[in-house]
Protein backbone atom coordinates (compact mmCIF):
# COMPACT_ATOMS: atom_id res chain seq x y z
CA UNK A 1 0.00 0.00 0.00
CA UNK A 2 1.68 3.03 -0.96
CA UNK A 3 0.58 5.78 1.10
CA UNK A 4 2.43 8.65 2.93
CA UNK A 5 0.74 8.70 6.24
CA UNK A 6 -0.42 11.53 7.49
CA UNK A 7 -1.29 13.08 11.29
CA UNK A 8 -3.49 11.80 12.91
CA UNK A 9 -2.64 8.74 11.05
CA UNK A 10 0.38 6.58 11.62
CA UNK A 11 1.19 3.15 9.93
CA UNK A 12 0.76 -0.46 12.36
CA UNK A 13 4.20 -1.55 11.81
CA UNK A 14 4.51 -4.42 14.47
CA UNK A 15 3.33 -7.72 13.85
CA UNK A 16 1.61 -8.48 16.96
CA UNK A 17 -0.09 -4.77 17.00
CA UNK A 18 -1.51 -5.69 13.72
CA UNK A 19 -3.16 -9.33 15.25
CA UNK A 20 -4.20 -7.65 17.67
CA UNK A 21 -6.47 -5.33 15.68
CA UNK A 22 -7.82 -8.09 13.19
CA UNK A 23 -8.28 -10.16 16.06
CA UNK A 24 -10.72 -7.13 17.58
CA UNK A 25 -12.09 -6.75 14.13
CA UNK A 26 -13.23 -10.15 13.99
CA UNK A 27 -14.54 -10.58 17.64
CA UNK A 28 -17.03 -7.55 17.02
CA UNK A 29 -18.46 -8.80 13.47
CA UNK A 30 -21.95 -10.14 13.78
CA UNK A 31 -23.30 -12.77 10.53
CA UNK A 32 -24.79 -9.49 9.15
CA UNK A 33 -21.71 -7.01 9.13
CA UNK A 34 -20.29 -6.31 6.05
CA UNK A 35 -16.93 -7.36 6.63
CA UNK A 36 -18.27 -10.54 8.06
CA UNK A 37 -16.18 -13.48 6.49
CA UNK A 38 -13.91 -10.99 4.30
CA UNK A 39 -9.82 -10.95 4.72
CA UNK A 40 -8.80 -7.93 6.40
CA UNK A 41 -5.04 -6.80 7.65
CA UNK A 42 -4.22 -4.06 9.76
CA UNK A 43 -2.32 -1.18 8.07
CA UNK A 44 -2.68 1.62 10.01
CA UNK A 45 -4.45 3.69 12.75
CA UNK A 46 -5.25 6.88 14.00
CA UNK A 47 -3.63 7.51 16.91
CA UNK A 48 -6.52 9.78 18.22
CA UNK A 49 -9.20 7.79 17.79
CA UNK A 50 -9.67 4.06 18.07
CA UNK A 51 -10.34 4.01 14.18
CA UNK A 52 -8.20 1.56 12.25
CA UNK A 53 -7.76 1.16 8.24
CA UNK A 54 -8.09 -2.39 6.89
CA UNK A 55 -7.04 -3.74 3.48
CA UNK A 56 -9.53 -6.19 2.16
CA UNK A 57 -8.98 -9.03 -0.26
CA UNK A 58 -10.31 -7.58 -2.87
CA UNK A 59 -8.14 -4.08 -3.21
CA UNK A 60 -10.39 -2.33 -1.14
CA UNK A 61 -9.82 -0.98 2.01
CA UNK A 62 -12.26 -0.62 5.20
CA UNK A 63 -12.12 2.45 8.06
CA UNK A 64 -13.81 0.99 11.22
CA UNK A 65 -14.09 2.14 14.52
CA UNK A 66 -13.90 -0.75 16.44
CA UNK A 67 -16.04 -0.81 20.04
CA UNK A 68 -13.14 -2.98 21.73
CA UNK A 69 -16.29 -5.11 23.09
CA UNK A 70 -14.42 -8.01 22.57
CA UNK A 71 -17.88 -9.73 21.18
CA UNK A 72 -19.88 -9.62 18.05
CA UNK A 73 -22.03 -6.40 18.54
CA UNK A 74 -26.12 -6.75 18.04
CA UNK A 75 -26.27 -4.21 16.29
CA UNK A 76 -24.87 -4.36 11.98
CA UNK A 77 -23.76 -1.04 12.00
CA UNK A 78 -21.23 -1.79 14.75
CA UNK A 79 -18.07 -1.51 14.78
CA UNK A 80 -19.01 1.48 12.17
CA UNK A 81 -17.64 1.38 8.68
CA UNK A 82 -16.63 3.23 6.04
CA UNK A 83 -15.55 1.39 2.60
CA UNK A 84 -13.71 2.73 0.16
CA UNK A 85 -13.30 1.47 -3.64
CA UNK A 86 -9.62 1.58 -2.77
CA UNK A 87 -6.42 3.10 -0.75
CA UNK A 88 -5.52 6.10 -3.26
CA UNK A 89 -9.76 6.64 -2.66
CA UNK A 90 -9.25 6.83 1.02
CA UNK A 91 -6.36 8.82 1.06
CA UNK A 92 -7.91 11.65 -1.19
CA UNK A 93 -11.06 11.82 0.85
CA UNK A 94 -9.25 11.38 4.51
CA UNK A 95 -5.94 12.46 4.38
CA UNK A 96 -6.41 15.90 2.12
CA UNK A 97 -8.85 17.31 4.93
CA UNK A 98 -6.86 16.49 7.33
CA UNK A 99 -3.60 17.81 5.77
CA UNK A 100 -4.98 21.37 4.71
CA UNK A 101 -6.90 21.86 8.03
CA UNK A 102 -3.10 21.73 9.12
CA UNK A 103 -2.21 24.09 6.88
CA UNK A 104 -5.08 26.28 7.32
CA UNK A 105 -4.32 26.48 11.37
CA UNK A 106 -0.47 26.23 10.55
CA UNK A 107 -0.58 23.45 13.56
CA UNK A 108 2.57 21.90 12.47
CA UNK A 109 5.99 22.68 11.46
CA UNK A 110 6.25 24.08 8.02
CA UNK A 111 8.05 21.65 5.96
CA UNK A 112 5.54 19.07 7.48
CA UNK A 113 2.93 20.62 5.49
CA UNK A 114 4.63 20.89 2.49
CA UNK A 115 5.66 17.62 2.67
CA UNK A 116 2.17 16.34 3.34
CA UNK A 117 0.83 18.64 0.99
CA UNK A 118 3.62 16.94 -2.09
CA UNK A 119 2.45 13.91 -1.22
CA UNK A 120 -1.06 14.44 -2.09
CA UNK A 121 -0.80 16.30 -5.25
CA UNK A 122 -3.25 18.82 -5.94
CA UNK A 123 -6.98 18.67 -5.87
CA UNK A 124 -9.67 20.06 -8.22
CA UNK A 125 -12.69 20.45 -5.84
CA UNK A 126 -12.32 22.73 -2.56
CA UNK A 127 -12.80 20.76 0.92
CA UNK A 128 -11.77 23.26 3.04
CA UNK A 129 -11.92 26.82 3.84
CA UNK A 130 -9.91 29.83 4.82
CA UNK A 131 -11.26 32.19 6.93
CA UNK A 132 -10.60 35.96 7.27
CA UNK A 133 -9.99 34.79 10.94
CA UNK A 134 -6.88 32.30 9.80
CA UNK A 135 -5.25 35.06 7.91
CA UNK A 136 -5.10 37.76 11.01
CA UNK A 137 -4.35 34.82 13.30
CA UNK A 138 -1.43 34.37 11.11
CA UNK A 139 -0.75 37.72 10.66
CA UNK A 140 -0.97 37.95 15.21
CA UNK A 141 1.10 34.97 15.06
CA UNK A 142 3.73 37.81 13.13
CA UNK A 143 3.39 40.43 15.49
CA UNK A 144 3.80 38.21 19.03
CA UNK A 145 7.37 37.11 17.00
CA UNK A 146 5.94 33.67 16.94
CA UNK A 147 6.50 33.62 13.06
CA UNK A 148 8.83 35.29 11.21
CA UNK A 149 7.85 37.23 7.43
CA UNK A 150 9.91 34.76 5.57
CA UNK A 151 7.70 31.72 7.38
CA UNK A 152 4.50 34.16 6.58
CA UNK A 153 5.55 34.05 3.16
CA UNK A 154 5.95 30.65 2.68
CA UNK A 155 2.64 29.42 4.33
CA UNK A 156 0.95 32.20 1.91
CA UNK A 157 3.01 30.73 -0.87
CA UNK A 158 1.35 27.04 0.27
CA UNK A 159 -2.52 28.31 0.05
CA UNK A 160 -2.31 30.62 -2.64
CA UNK A 161 -3.24 29.18 -5.48
CA UNK A 162 -4.74 25.92 -4.37
CA UNK A 163 -7.95 24.97 -6.05
CA UNK A 164 -8.65 22.11 -3.12
CA UNK A 165 -9.24 25.67 -0.69
CA UNK A 166 -12.24 27.96 -0.71
CA UNK A 167 -11.97 31.24 0.39
CA UNK A 168 -14.54 32.03 3.15
CA UNK A 169 -18.11 33.18 1.54
CA UNK A 170 -19.16 36.34 1.10
CA UNK A 171 -15.38 37.73 1.40
CA UNK A 172 -13.48 35.69 -1.04
CA UNK A 173 -11.79 38.56 -2.73
CA UNK A 174 -10.64 40.25 0.73
CA UNK A 175 -9.10 36.99 1.81
CA UNK A 176 -7.53 36.06 -1.73
CA UNK A 177 -6.27 39.89 -1.84
CA UNK A 178 -4.95 38.85 1.64
CA UNK A 179 -3.15 36.07 0.76
CA UNK A 180 -1.57 37.26 -2.14
CA UNK A 181 -0.52 40.47 -0.56
CA UNK A 182 1.38 37.98 2.31
CA UNK A 183 2.96 35.70 -0.39
CA UNK A 184 4.62 38.79 -2.73
CA UNK A 185 6.23 40.86 -0.25
CA UNK A 186 8.63 41.69 -3.25
CA UNK A 187 5.20 43.62 -5.07
CA UNK A 188 3.44 44.48 -1.44
CA UNK A 189 5.96 45.48 1.01
CA UNK A 190 7.67 44.28 3.80
CA UNK A 191 4.92 42.82 6.02
CA UNK A 192 6.54 44.43 8.96
CA UNK A 193 5.55 47.49 7.17
CA UNK A 194 1.73 46.20 5.43
CA UNK A 195 1.24 43.61 8.35
CA UNK A 196 -1.30 46.68 10.26
CA UNK A 197 -3.51 47.24 6.82
CA UNK A 198 -4.04 43.63 5.84
CA UNK A 199 -5.32 43.02 9.46
CA UNK A 200 -7.58 45.93 9.37
CA UNK A 201 -8.99 45.01 5.57
CA UNK A 202 -9.91 41.43 7.67
CA UNK A 203 -11.32 42.97 10.33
Amino acid sequence: MNIVWLDPWAPIDQPKAREAMQSELYCELSASHPLFGLSAVAVARRYDQDDVLFELGDGRVAEVHLTWSRKPEPDPRWPRTTIFASAAVWAEERMRPLQLCSLIHFDAPLAKIEAGLAALGWGSEPVATLTREHVADILQRFASGEIDAATVEAWANLVEGREDIQFEPGHEQVVLDAVHDLANPVLQGRLENIAPAVLAKLC
